[in-house]
């Protein structure tokens, strides 16, 4: 059964930094966390983003959260601002 984690940024800089950093820092970091499924990066059209990442468990799902928010809060200040976090069950896939 896997989990999903799901950040809901406000978009409060540039978009191209956003991605480089997250496709250069985020995504590597994540992959070589253990339960590691897939990552995806959203850009809505009110200007959120959506960080949405796969997870083989749960306890996987609520890591990344926490390494998500920090890594955040390390790169991306200034730029992005969290508004929501969500870790759930896929119940459909």
């Amino acid at each position: 059964m896997n989990y999903t984690r799901v950040g809901v940024y406000k978009l409060v800089g540039n978009l191209d930094d956003v991605v480089t950093k997250v496709r250069d820092l985020a995504l590597p970091m994540y992959k070589e966390q253990p339960g590691f499924v897939t990552y995806y990066l959203s850009k809505n059209e009110d200007g959120t983003l959506l960080s949405y990442s796969v997870w083989e468990s749960r306890e996987a799902a609520e890591k990344a959260s926490q390494t998500m928010s920090t890594f955040a809060e390390e790169n991306l200040s200034g730029v992005v601002e969290l508004q929501q976090d969500y870790n759930g069950e896929v119940v459909v896939a």
